[in-house]
């Protein structure tokens, strides 16, 4: 059992980790701006952050994301944005936490560990 949940959530890892990298790929970064920022009373919850940017062909755009940042932006802070020009509502402010990275690998460990934990278990190492 713990191979087949160390192998799916491994997948699930490196599936978010190619989706973020797809993602930057097909992106182009401009800068933006917070225009608002809802903070979340339970830090086990995400904040919500809004954002408003202006994309390479003169369309403004607003997006409003999750986030669960440790250190959030302030309304009217100057960020960097990534989105896909095919899809401009598809934006993200250029951090790790947003890019899916963090969570990504944090996913692909914790499969890679069940993984290794179930093999050790299934020959008797433990």
């Amino acid at each position: 059992m713990l191979i087949l949940l160390g192998v799916l959530w491994t997948v699930v890892g490196a599936w978010t980790l190619i989706s973020a990298r797809r993602h930057r790929l097909r992106s182009i970064p401009v800068r933006g701006e917070i225009t608002n920022v809802v903070r979340s009373r339970d830090p086990e919850e995400m904040g919500t952050l809004t954002f408003r940017f202006t994309t390479v062909d003169y369309r403004d755009i607003e997006v409003t994301s999750n986030t669960n940042a440790k250190r959030l932006p302030q309304r009217g802070d100057r960020v960097t944005v990534i989105y896909d020009p095919r899809k401009p509502q598809r934006a993200s402010i250029n951090t790790r936490e947003q890019r899916g990275l963090s969570m990504g690998w944090h996913v692909t460990a914790l499969g890679f560990f069940l993984l290794v934990l179930g093999v050790l278990v299934a020959l008797n190492v433990l």
